[in-house]
């Protein structure tokens, strides 16, 4: 199963349906398409969509080769009390990300943009949490984007410094609660899940 995120929607690439009411479309549909021109006004009007193969992982190939894919990182960053960090910009909660340098490693990226969004220098990267993917349009060219999220550790809640030319107005540092209050409420489905995993990683790390 592949799951994409294009702005508030969601589209899954799956052999089985499992959403109630999503819209759902035959895989050899999409496999007929030349380009993503006829898919974008199909989902027009559906939040949740669900592209349907026993081949899921040929029309998902054949989706992504619409695209100029690209890597990223970024992270949820904890201080030693569990509060986290979420960046306010557009008028919506997100989480510290950025494109992958040449170069770099996906760590090294995600430590990187956290230093240059949030301010924040003694930061620490853990474990993987997920890998999402989200499509978007930048002055004409779609892009397939592949963020891989990270634990991450900063030894208290240090002074921030917004990235504003970035349109990131504010830098916050929040319980783990109001964090996912606001991934689910004011941010984007991506961060959503983000949020979530994390959760979940953390719930797993406290049982042990």
């Amino acid at each position: 199963m592949y799951i994409v995120y294009f702005n508030n929607k969601t589209i899954r690439f799956d052999r089985v349906a499992h959403i109630e009411g999503s819209l759902r479309i035959d895989g050899g549909t999409l496999l007929r398409m030349v380009d993503i021109a006829k898919l974008l006004q199909i989902i027009e009007n559906s939040d949740s969509i669900e592209i349907l193969s026993e081949d899921f992982e040929a029309v998902f190939a054949h989706f992504c080769s619409f695209f100029i894919e690209v890597e990223a990182a970024g992270g949820v960053v904890a201080d030693g009390e569990g509060r986290v960090v979420m960046i306010f910009r557009r008028k919506r909660w997100d989480l510290p990300k950025g494109h992958l340098d040449e170069g770099e490693s996906l760590a090294e990226c995600a430590a990187r943009e956290v230093r240059e969004e949030c301010g924040l220098e003694q930061v620490a990267v853990d474990e993987l949490i997920c890998p999402t993917l989200h499509i978007y349009n930048t002055y004409g060219r779609w892009e397939l984007k592949r963020t891989w999220w990270y634990a991450m550790r900063c030894k208290s809640s240090t002074a921030t410094t917004p990235q504003s030319e970035e349109d990131i107005e504010c830098v916050e540092w929040c319980e783990l609660n109001e964090a996912l209050r606001r991934s689910q409420s004011e941010s984007y489905p991506t961060i959503a899940k983000v949020m979530q995993e994390y959760k979940i990683m953390q719930t797993s790390r406290n049982k042990l």
